[in-house]
């Protein structure tokens, strides 16, 4: 039997890929109902193998990658060229996500805005259309230097709730706000009401 599969190894080859070629569909729905189920276990054997091998998977990529940087760089920058409409999206959809979430959190409800108004009293502008996070103690220069994006301002803003420091106003608020030495018009026609 040995010296059979030797002798036509070829022969064996293209037979074996003749068949695959015919029966493919198959096999692979065969394979799909396989993994369906038994997702559980598959994942689970995945992890102890992961576990196991972890420093010679890592040599592996790192072999790999080196081997096929050129190659890897082409395809990621035309899978990016691709797909950057998506992920555009998919920044600004996350982004106004999280905007949402903090004007939920500092802005003041109101009946009829679906994120609440600017916390300045008697503005009620919509935060979802004209909504800022305005830094209340002043300090929004330096946090943004350090958080480098609003992304990182607006999770520091909602991990750590501090009314004191934050609060979700209007884009006119949070402007006046700035050019009245840090407070708003409308706070100061309160005060002298």
């Amino acid at each position: 039997m040995v010296a059979y599969r030797e002798k036509n190894k070829n022969h064996i080859a293209v037979r074996d890929a003749d068949w695959y070629k015919t029966n493919k569909e198959r096999i692979l729905a065969r394979q799909a109902v396989y993994r369906e189920k038994n997702k559980a276990s598959i994942s689970a054997q995945g992890a102890v193998h992961y576990r196991k091998n972890r420093e010679h998977i890592a040599a592996t990529q790192a072999t790999w990658y080196e081997k096929n940087k050129e190659r890897k760089s082409a395809t990621s920058a035309a899978w990016y060229k691709e797909n950057k409409e998506r992920i555009a999206n998919q920044s600004r959809e996350r982004l106004q996500t999280l905007r949402n979430r903090a004007y939920d959190m500092y802005g003041l409800p109101m009946n009829g805005h679906e994120h609440g108004v600017c916390s300045c009293p008697g503005c009620g502008a919509d935060l979802v259309m004209f909504g800022t996070l305005s830094h209340v103690d002043g300090t929004g220069k330096q946090h943004r230097l350090v958080a480098k994006n609003n992304i990182k301002i607006l999770k520091d803003a909602l991990d750590h709730y501090d009314p004191t420091r934050f609060a979700a106003e209007c884009y006119n608020c949070n402007c006046a706000a700035q050019r009245n030495g840090g407070i708003c018009p409308h706070k100061l026609s309160q005060s002298k009401t």
